[in-house]
């Protein structure tokens, strides 16, 4: 059986090797990733093929081209680099064993907090944050559905006119099936009941305080869009994750930077600006090491 993995990766260099090799393990006979960083820092490796894909808007784009690599009877799946998949101990063989025949298997999220970690430490993600969110937690509250009731979709594709959406992948007269084997609507984005049977995607949906601003606050999505106002995003952040006045220093001090320059912060921590705010409130700010710029991984020179 040959199973893809499909990813679309932009300022990734922190995570991608650690995504690459726990979804190696998984048994995918090709991980496909969309370089939309613009640097070139990621390389062509072992199992894992890069293509250099710079530009705004790019994401759907990269799934069409994706999807034209498929040959018949592949499995593939599309997920973002805070996406790990769950299959109970099962590699992806296995887990897609007692599906034959259907076209589809969608796996909801279980969404993880920040676990109480302000910055990033050079750990592995799966180890830093162990400790999900409440199964019926909402984070997007102009939607008002839980977040784990998302879904991200296994597909094989048999040459029938497929389109591949974020959430969903949409094939003509085909079935889209839970991992209960319930049949569920192939086209919409969300299921309406959880199902975490034999496998669910696990979605580091925030990581620490700090790395949740250097990616939300100012900072376009893979389709080129601003998702939501700087103060609108904290309030998601707060649903999502407990309140601490040290975060909320966090958070405050990067909408200060956008406010200023309004332009997206860089993906360099400040600690200086973030504790002179704490500090002028009157508050104890954490003083810990400050973040590191990344160095280039998966592969190549």
């Amino acid at each position: 059986m040959k199973v893809k993995l499909i990813a679309v990766a932009k300022n990734e260099a922190r995570y991608i090797q650690e995504w690459c090799e726990y979804h190696q393990k998984l048994g995918f006979n090709e991980i496909i990733i969309y370089d939309n960083s613009g640097n070139g820092d990621l390389k062509s490796h072992d199992n894992v093929t890069v293509y250099n894909a710079p530009g705004e808007r790019i994401q759907l784009q990269a799934y069409a081209d994706a999807l034209n690599k498929l040959t018949y009877g592949t499995w593939a799946i599309t997920l973002d680099i805070d996406e790990y998949l769950d299959l109970g101990g099962l590699t992806v063989d296995e887990f897609l064993k007692p599906y034959n025949g259907v076209d589809s298997v969608k796996l909801n999220w279980v969404c993880y907090t920040d676990n109480e970690q302000l910055e990033y430490e050079d750990r592995p993600v799966i180890e830093r944050f162990i400790r999900p969110a409440r199964l019926d937690c909402i984070y997007n509250d102009t939607l008002k559905i839980p977040e784990n009731l998302h879904t991200k979709s296994f597909f094989c594709y048999k040459y029938k006119p497929t389109q591949i959406d974020i959430h969903c992948t949409h094939i003509a007269g085909g079935i889209a099936i839970n991992t209960e084997g319930k049949q569920v609507n192939m086209d919409s984005p969300f299921t309406n009941e959880l199902c975490l049977k034999r496998g669910f995607v696990r979605h580091y949906i925030t990581k620490s305080t700090t790395e949740w601003c250097e990616r939300r606050l100012g900072v376009k999505d893979a389709c080129g869009n601003v998702v939501a106002e700087p103060e609108v995003l904290k309030r998601w952040y707060f649903q999502l994750n407990t309140w601490s006045q040290e975060k909320e220093d966090i958070i405050n001090a990067y909408i200060e930077r956008i406010k200023r320059s309004n332009e997206p912060v860089s993906n360099k921590c400040n600690r200086s600006e973030i504790q002179s705010v704490g500090e002028s409130k009157g508050h104890r700010t954490n003083k810990r090491r400050t973040c590191e710029q990344a160095k280039p991984v998966c592969g190549g020179n």
